[in-house]
This record gives C-alpha cells, structure tokens and sequence, in this order.
C-alpha cells in the first residue's frame, strides 16, 4: 500500500515538475516588480492590522490560476483567500499552501527583501517548497519529495545546498527580523552566550532568514510572536531537506492544517540538529 507521501511523490512528478513552479514564480515576480518600480502600490490593512497591497493581490491571481490549471485536483489556499472553512480544509490530504508576497512590509519599505512562497503539504507536512526572491531572481527549492534543497539564480545551474555544522563553543550566526533586537529575546541570547563564544547577528525579512539557515549562512532562526503557516511552510520543506529543522517551543516539528486557525505558535529554525538546540528551547519555554 503506497503511503501519501509516496503518492504524492508520483503525482507530483507526473502532473508538475520544479521549472514549471519556478515559471509561476517568474510571472508573479514580473508583475509584482513592475508595481514595484512605479512606486505606485496602494496599502490596505486586513482586519489584523497586516498591510496588503496591489502586488499581493496581483502576485495571488497569477499563482492561484497557474496552480489550478497544473493540478485541478489539488486544492490551493492562499494567503490572499485564506476564509475556506476549517470542515472543508479539514478534508484535504494534499493541497498548495501560497504566500503571494512574503514581506509586504520589506516591499512597502523599499528593502528589497520579500519573496514568493509556494509549498506542497501532503498529511500535514511540507513536502515541497520554493522561495522566489524578486529582486534578486534568486530561488531556494527542495523538499523530502526530491530528496534534497538547491539555490538557484536567474538562468545559472541550480546549487545544492546543506545546512552548516555548528560546533559548541565557536561563533553562532542567528538571522533575526528587522524589527526585532537581543532586547526582544533576552533569554535566548543568554543561553547563546552560554554555548558559544561569540554571536553574530544577521537582520532579514519573512521566509529569505529560514533559507539563510537551508544554505548555511546562519545557524539559528528564532520567531517569537504571531505569523501564519503560509509565512513558513515553503522553507521549511527546503530547511528540512537540507539538513535543518523547523520547531516549536516545546520541539515539536511545525504541522499545518490542523486545527481551524491558521496560526504558528513560536519557532526555532536550526540548522544543525544538536540535542543542545533542544535543551535549550525547552529552557526557554519554560
């Protein structure tokens, strides 16, 4: 009996292959950089106080559209068009799960540093994820479907990419939000400086701070606070695949769609799965 996971698999590769999500990307990307250049996106806020703007909603149609011409049979739920009731979410075994820009904030702001997040969730985990950055034309892909994570940019050859070894006792790398400081995590930083000599921090936005941890270029990405299994999904298919882990407070590895809101509690990105990781997290819940 094949499990969902090995159908999903052979679905996957019979009804869309990886350049096909990277073209949908591409097309979402073109428009929302032309709103981009012209400076002239109009900001709205939701009803949670998170801003949304043209290029989202831009970005949503391309990406939903292309989603369901290539697997009709695989529901798509979107950042953009999230109120599908949990009774009829609650029934799909496998569906798209879509940020059409991550970062609206980084886009309003002009920093540059928003992406696209497209991920494949089959039983409650994500099996395939891809995170577009637009202004770099720059890609992270992977996934337990292909059994690995790689990098690409613009036309060149994809890169595969690991997770970096972290020694105790050496220098921690820890990518953070922007608008988030040591002030904000006081005791992370203290177990921190309790394992290693010396941090070095990193400031980024949205899901490029968990390919940081995929490709080795930090260790650790905390998240306390609210954000949305579409803010995480994509790249934690890609951490995963290259060596990492995506956790909650009490390291339990983040699921999706099970439960009727769309919430993450807080999280841990790492990259090299030392039981140290661990202990420390659960310290820092407690």
């Amino acid at each position: 009996m094949q499990t969902n996971d090995t159908l999903s698999a052979r679905l996957f590769n019979q009804s869309v292959n990886i350049k096909q999500i990277q073209d949908i990307c591409k097309q979402a990307s073109q428009a929302i950089l032309t709103i981009y250049a012209k400076q002239n996106h109009q900001v709205n806020f939701k009803s949670d106080g998170s801003p949304v703007t043209n290029a989202d909603l831009a970005s949503h149609e391309i990406i939903t559209r292309s989603l369901q011409t290539l697997t009709a049979s695989w529901p798509v739920l979107s950042e953009e068009a999230a109120d599908i009731p949990y009774s009829e979410r609650s029934l799909w075994d496998t569906y798209w799960l879509v940020d059409p820009l991550d970062g609206t904030k980084a886009f309003v702001n002009r920093t540059d540093d928003f992406s696209i997040n497209i991920a494949l969730i089959s039983q409650h985990r994500p099996v395939f994820g891809m995170v577009y950055i637009p202004v770099q034309d720059l890609c992270y892909f992977g996934g337990s479907l292909f059994h690995g994570a790689w990098r690409q940019r613009s036309n060149e050859d994809p890169l595969s990419i690991t997770t970096a070894s972290c020694h105790l006792g050496e220098r921690v790398t820890i990518v953070i939000s922007r608008n988030m400081s040591e002030q904000d995590m006081p005791e992370l930083f203290k177990q921190l400086r309790y394992y290693f000599t010396k941090i070095r921090i990193i400031e980024s936005a949205g899901a490029i701070k968990g390919c940081m941890v995929a490709d080795g270029s930090a260790d650790i990405y905390p998240r306390p606070g609210t954000t949305c299994e579409w803010d995480t999904a994509a790249f934690q298919a890609i951490v995963e695949a290259a060596g990492g882990q995506v956790v909650d407070s009490q390291g339990k590895v983040l699921e999706y769609n099970k439960k009727a809101d769309l919430f993450n509690s807080d999280f841990y990105v790492t990259g090299d799965l030392l039981p140290e990781w661990k202990q420390l997290i659960l310290q820092l819940s407690r």
